[in-house]
């Protein structure tokens, strides 16, 4: 491999490495300058006027700052990560206590659901007991007004006494007229029964 082909291969190379991996190599060309400046200063001042001392001095000078330059490399993306472990530490935090609290207000509307719920579901209890109260009654006046009706259509046709056949019809047609089985019941000589629980009918 020619020089320039094998100057831009070593070049890429050294471009993939990391901060610790340069960092490590220049101190050991920093240490192996020091070692052998002897060797290095007799070949560099053939080249030039400079003395051995001073051209020691500038590699070394130049191979600390490289270190230098590296070394703040490496602990400002050291910072940088720490930073963002940090940052997504508290955003997850922050989701969690978020997650906490949508869980405990879900909890709390199912409860207030559920409330709310069984007050609708007795209120309706409530006004169907009122509307079968109102039939009930609504009946009873009708039934009171056709018996006083028909009373009052006897007096005036000459009957004093009412006979069993008519009593019977009477109270067959007013049962025919019942809206509800408690009448029903009644009716027929048995006791009110307790009204069961049951769901919420709409009429």
């Amino acid at each position: 491999m020619d020089p320039p082909h094998a100057f831009f291969s070593l070049q890429t190379a050294w471009g993939k490495t990391s901060f610790d991996v340069r960092r490590r190599m220049l101190q050991y060309v920093q240490d192996y300058v020091t070692e052998h400046q002897q060797e290095i200063c007799v070949v560099a001042s053939r080249d030039t006027g400079k003395t051995i001392g001073a051209k020691i001095a500038v590699i070394n000078e130049t191979l600390k700052s490289i270190v230098g330059a590296n070394e703040q490399a490496v602990e400002r993306e050291a910072t940088a990560v720490r930073d963002s472990e940090e940052r997504i530490g508290n955003v997850l935090e922050e989701f969690g206590g978020m997650t906490e609290r949508l869980l405990k207000s879900a909890e709390q509307f199912r409860g207030e659901g559920e409330s709310i719920k069984n007050e609708v579901m007795e209120s309706m209890v409530q006004l169907q007991f009122q509307d079968r109260v109102g039939q009930i009654l609504s009946h009873v006046v009708k039934s009171i007004g056709d018996l006083t009706a028909n009373a009052a259509g006897m007096v005036a046709g000459g009957e004093e006494v009412v006979t069993d056949e008519a009593a019977a019809d009477y109270l067959a047609g007013i049962a025919q007229s019942y809206t509800t089985d408690e009448q029903r019941r009644i009716h027929e000589g048995a006791a009110a029964a307790a009204a069961a629980p049951q769901a919420a009918e709409f009429f």
